[in-house]
């Protein structure tokens, strides 16, 4: 419910959470070749060298594809993900759902894509990753973590 001033009241399961209102979403952004990048709430940081996505980091990282044009942007009604093998494409917003991602946190909540703006949502940053989102033997591949950033 939206209140003066720019606030606004949003009911959650066991409790009633007074927010700031609605932020103008972020542009798409193209993913560092190197170092870090803040888009809005989150930041976006490459790990360099041959080392591993740290393993604590679970589904806050991806190894995604280095060949691939990554970008990030908020996640749109219809966006699906094909989370692994031969299971069928499921809608982001049934993962955000599931992953406990609530009203007004879930409009701003980023999705990596592959092959431009519209292309393939190959990671949900701190949800899940596609089957492309995993490193592979002799693919190339950037390691990313992600963040998020006190607002």
């Amino acid at each position: 419910m939206p209140l003066s001033g720019g606030w606004m009241v949003e009911a959650h399961r066991d409790a009633f959470v007074l927010r700031r209102g609605a932020q103008e979403p972020q542009p798409p952004a193209v993913l560092p070749a190197s170092g870090a990048m803040a888009w809005g709430r989150f930041r976006f940081r490459r790990l360099e060298g041959p080392g591993r996505i740290l393993e604590d980091a679970g589904s806050w990282s991806a190894s995604l594809p280095a060949a691939e044009g990554l970008r990030v942007r908020a996640w749109r009604p219809g966006d699906r993900l094909a989370a692994a093998g031969r299971q069928p494409r499921r809608r982001v917003t049934r993962y955000l759902s599931e992953a406990g991602v609530q009203g007004s946190e879930r409009a701003g909540w980023p999705v990596v894509v592959a092959g431009g703006v519209e292309g393939e949502v190959v990671w949900i940053p701190g949800v899940r990753r596609a089957d492309a989102a995993t490193e592979r033997s002799g693919r190339p591949v950037r390691h990313y973590v992600c963040e998020r950033i006190a607002p």
